[in-house]
C-alpha cells in the first residue's frame, strides 16, 4: 500500500471519476444520481456499519475477484494504490512526518465521505456514499459475489440493478 503522492496521476484519477462517473458529492440525502458507473453494477442499502467481520468478508471478496492493484480513494483526501492480497487491518491509520499529517487508510464501509475501491482496470469496484449508507457494486464477479454474501454484509437491494 502507498499513499498516491503523484498530484498528476492523482488529479488524472479524480477528473476521471468527476468526468466520466460524473461524480456528483452532495449532502442531499434523497439525490439519486451521485455516481454514473457504466453497467454491470448493483446498488445495495447498508442496513447496519460493518464490524471486522465483515470488512473481513469485503477483503476476502476483493482478494478473491481482482488479481490487480486498486485504487483506495477517499474524496478530498489522501487516496491510495494497494493490491487485495495485502493484509490491511480496517481503520489503519499512521503518521506520516515528511508532511506532518495523520494517515487513514478507510474502511469498506463509507463511514464519513465518499470512499471508493476500485481495480486500476476500472472494470470492478465499490463505490460508497456515506450519508445515504450506500454501495454500488461493479463489474459481474463482484455483483455475484455480494450476492452471495449479502446477508453477512446486512445488505438490502435498492430498486437500481444493471446488468450486462
Amino acid at each position: 500500500m502507498e499513499v498516491i503522492l503523484n498530484e498528476d496521476e492523482y488529479n488524472r484519477i479524480w477528473t476521471k471519476i468527476d468526468k466520466v462517473y460524473q461524480f456528483k458529492p452532495s449532502v442531499d440525502h434523497n439525490a439519486d444520481e451521485w455516481i454514473r458507473l457504466d453497467p454491470p453494477y448493483r446498488a445495495y442499502r447498508l442496513t447496519r456499519f460493518w464490524d471486522e467481520k465483515q470488512e473481513g468478508i469485503v477483503r476476502q471478496i476483493m482478494r478473491r475477484v481482482i488479481h490487480e492493484e486498486m485504487y483506495a480513494l477517499v474524496w478530498n483526501s489522501d487516496c491510495f494504490i494497494f493490491h487485495p492480497d495485502e493484509k490491511i487491518t480496517p481503520g489503519l491509520q499512521y503518521r506520516d512526518f515528511e508532511r506532518d499529517v495523520n494517515v487513514y487508510f478507510p474502511s469498506y464501509y463509507p463511514d464519513g465521505d465518499y470512499y471508493f475501491f476500485v481495480s486500476t482496470d476500472w472494470a470492478n469496484g465499490l463505490y460508497g456514499h456515506p450519508w445515504r449508507k450506500e454501495i454500488r457494486v461493479k463489474g459481474d464477479k463482484m455483483i455475484r459475489a455480494f450476492e452471495e454474501q449479502k446477508e453477512a454484509l446486512a445488505l438490502e437491494e435498492i430498486g437500481l440493478i444493471h446488468n450486462s
